[in-house]
């Protein structure tokens, strides 16, 4: 504390009034509603009173250390930190720029909080890294401005460590020039600790060259577990690269998103995305969040998902993800392997190329793909459903020639069809449940061909009917699945 205010030995409340002893002496007693507007003549309690929101903001920690450029207790953040290296201990930094200032803690359970009435009042610059807590736990960072730029063709980040650390109301920067093609590139935020980023923004701005590197704004590196909430990201990059991320996942990370503003544009990057996962593994939450990604040349896609060949499981909840690319593919996501499940529950996609599904991976939604519709990959169970105006199904599933014998999955549809090309014995595959099915029967240009029918196939008077032989006829098989045999009536030789 700054020696002005050095005197103040405790304030003491009494029943809504506050006793304030400097040097042993009573100042001020019974002053009731009692606020930091309270006018006295005297001015080292006037001072005192300055303070209290100081005293009271440092009650569970071990010491209060002021720091402003005008004169505190310091005028370097990374000097009180340095000296006051117990732990535990507050140190409130007041409106002012840090230039060349570091904020790395020094102990667990440190509190770096800002004085201003947002981010950008406590503004700290630098051109290497601002922020490393280390191995410490228990750090807070609160209501700072971080802005890092490096010099040109170097690499950096702005904010790592390894413990644990959580920054709420802070601005972390990064602008990225020159060329590099380094592995690791330049971040935001990494490192492999536990990090919880909350009601925060990020802004990640790269111009230089990575040839076939990538670039990210969050680095979520392996072991590392990462909660994002409620945070903005501003994400622009131009000149080469493989990929440019707001969040990028590797390996054994964990993260959730939740509830964050992601813009990303980057029209030379080969590939633009919101959030990617390479070579992951483990379950991952996005939730809330209002994506938008642009890529005119080339790939934009609101995510990427590939996994270590173990399973890698992401869940995606009421986001809504827009991408656009004017001359490239816009998907909502890329998925790269069999060993992905994507789960999408009721997210707003525009993305012109829809979900990229390659090598097996699984893909579950329930979802709006076109304004005004919601599609479903799974089963919808409800009660009563009332249709305004009327029911119908996307398409006819078409299992083609028949050849001698051929396999009709209801599974694929409820309404079917099958080519003639042969006399054919037909196999049935059953439903998940009871319900109506259609078979339309073609004959081929041929004609004559048969059918033999499954044993569970019931038929009104225990006959089958006689499937119409000539060339291009059509017959119609209806059927009502009971969960056991099927009950079928015929239409024949239609026209």
């Amino acid at each position: 504390m700054s020696e002005n205010i050095s005197l103040i030995a405790k304030i003491e409340a009494k029943n809504n009034a506050f006793d304030i002893l400097v040097d042993g002496a009573n100042v001020a007693a019974d002053t009731t509603n009692f606020d930091n507007n309270l006018s006295v003549a005297d001015n080292t309690v006037q001072k005192a009173l300055d303070t209290i929101d100081e005293l009271a903001l440092g009650s569970n920690y071990t010491k209060t250390i002021t720091i402003s450029p005008a004169g505190g207790d310091y005028t370097k953040i990374q000097s009180a930190l340095d000296v006051n290296a117990a732990g535990g201990e507050l140190f409130l930094v007041y409106p002012g720029t840090y230039t060349d200032d570091t904020i790395n803690l020094t102990a667990n359970n440190q509190c770096v909080k800002g004085m201003g009435c947002s981010p950008k009042s406590v503004l700290v610059t630098n051109t290497a890294q601002i922020c490393n807590y280390g191995a410490t736990t228990g750090g807070v960072l609160e209501n700072i401005k971080m802005v890092m730029t490096p010099v040109i063709n170097t690499i950096d980040i702005t904010i790592t460590g390894t413990g644990s650390c959580n920054f709420k109301f802070c601005h972390a920067e990064a602008v990225i020039t020159g060329a590099n093609n380094e592995a690791s590139g330049s971040s935001c935020y990494a490192g492999s600790g536990t990090n919880k980023i909350v009601e925060g923004s990020i802004v990640y701005t790269n111009t230089s060259t990575r040839g076939g590197r990538g670039k990210k704004a969050v680095n979520v590196e392996a072991g590392s577990s990462w909660l994002i909430d409620d945070v903005t990201f501003t994400v622009t990059g131009s000149s080469t690269s493989s990929t440019i991320s707001a969040i990028r996942d590797v390996s054994s990370g964990e993260v959730i998103v939740d509830k964050c503003d992601i813009s990303v544009e980057d029209n030379e990057s080969d590939a633009t995305y919101a959030i990617s996962v390479v070579n992951g593994s483990g379950d991952a939450e996005l939730k809330y969040n209002d994506v938008h990604v642009i890529n005119n040349t080339n790939i934009a896609a609101g995510g990427y998902f590939d996994s270590d060949d173990s399973s890698l499981s992401i869940r995606s909840s009421f986001n809504h993800i827009h991408a656009e690319s004017s001359a490239g593919t816009a998907n909502f996501v890329i998925l790269n392997d069999a060993s992905v499940t994507f789960t999408s529950q009721f997210d707003d996609v525009i993305a012109e190329d829809g979900v990229k599904s390659d090598n097996g991976a699984k893909y579950n939604y329930v979802n709006s793909l076109e304004d005004g519709d919601l599609f479903a990959n799974g089963t919808i169970s409800t009660g009563d459903i009332e249709i305004k105006e009327h029911a119908y199904f996307d398409a006819e599933y078409d299992n083609g020639n028949s050849g001698a014998a051929d396999t009709i999955d209801w599974g694929n549809g409820n309404k079917q069809m099958s080519t003639l090309s042969n006399a054919c014995s037909y196999t049935f595959t059953a439903p998940d449940g009871v319900g109506n099915f259609l078979l339309r029967l073609v004959q081929d240009t041929t004609g004559g061909h048969a059918v033999t029918w499954p044993v569970n196939v019931l038929w009104p008077d225990s006959t089958e009917p006689t499937i119409t032989a000539t060339a291009n006829a059509v017959s119609i098989v209806s059927l009502y699945y009971d969960s056991s045999d099927y009950y079928g009536v015929s239409s024949l030789n239609f026209g």
